[in-house]
């Protein structure tokens, strides 16, 4: 009886994917100084020998795209020309030949500046302003004090009263305010001891400060809400005006997001 020969079955070799070109961006700090330089970590995987990377930020109101940085390795820390007030939108692009390969996901930076209180008054649409916010001098104590705005406190006896000024939208991340009432004041109102300032937010909890006649106090009120509210008060409710003067931190020239 003729023999059957085995049959050997060899498995076929799996077949391995194509490897898809990545690119990848995160910065080191999302919101900076204005001025200081923008810094991130990039990766890139999978693409053809041959390629070149770059470091890319979006230009003007046509959202151009320009490179700032070229990247001589497929992994590191790049820092990007120093940039003014604003928010930035950066990424990597990966191209060969003229031909784009990939892009990285954009990532934006934001760019602190300062306002005056003032400037803010003027330019921002989307604050209300129950303040007034016409520059002038107080006599306060023996100093001479230059004020930007000044409101009256209403009936607000503490610093969760009605709201002076509104704000919506806000690119701010902090606001330095001096505050006082004025020598002619306190002679016009019933006896006031303690006066102040708060500041009330969405995303935080309220910030208060308090002061007492003849002296003009600082406070510095961090802002991590895009809607916000600062009031002002006395404790007595009579409405005596409060004035003051400012500078607001924001990545925008109105304070608006």
């Amino acid at each position: 009886m003729a023999s059957v020969a085995a049959l050997t079955v060899v498995s076929a070799a799996p077949v391995s994917a194509a490897v898809r070109p990545k690119a990848s961006l995160s910065a080191v700090h999302s919101r900076i100084t204005s001025g200081h330089t923008p810094q991130f970590k990039y990766a890139v995987s999978g693409v053809p020998r041959g390629s070149k990377l770059y470091l890319q930020r979006q230009f003007g109101t046509g959202h151009v795209w320009r490179s700032v940085r070229t990247l001589a390795k497929h992994s590191g820390t790049v820092t990007a020309p120093a940039v003014s007030m604003g928010r930035w939108l950066y990424r990597v692009n990966v191209v060969r030949n003229h031909r784009a390969v990939v892009h990285s996901a954009t990532r934006p930076v934001f760019s602190y500046g300062n306002l005056t209180f003032s400037q803010f008054c003027n330019r921002s649409q989307y604050t209300e302003f129950e303040a007034s916010c016409e520059p002038g001098t107080d006599q306060v104590g023996s100093r001479v004090f230059a004020y930007e705005a000044d409101s009256s406190t209403g009936d607000n006896s503490g610093p969760d009263g009605d709201a002076t000024v509104v704000a919506q939208h806000s690119s701010c991340r902090s606001a330095t305010f001096e505050y006082e009432i004025s020598n002619d004041v306190l002679e016009e109102y019933d006896p006031i001891a303690t006066f102040g300032m708060a500041m009330t937010q969405t995303n935080a909890d309220q910030q208060t400060s308090t002061s007492v006649p003849d002296t003009v106090q600082t406070v510095t009120f961090a802002i991590s809400s895009p809607a916000w509210d600062l009031e002002v008060w006395t404790d007595n409710g009579e409405g005596a005006p409060i004035s003051w003067a400012g500078t607001l931190s924001c990545w925008s020239s109105t304070g608006d997001a």
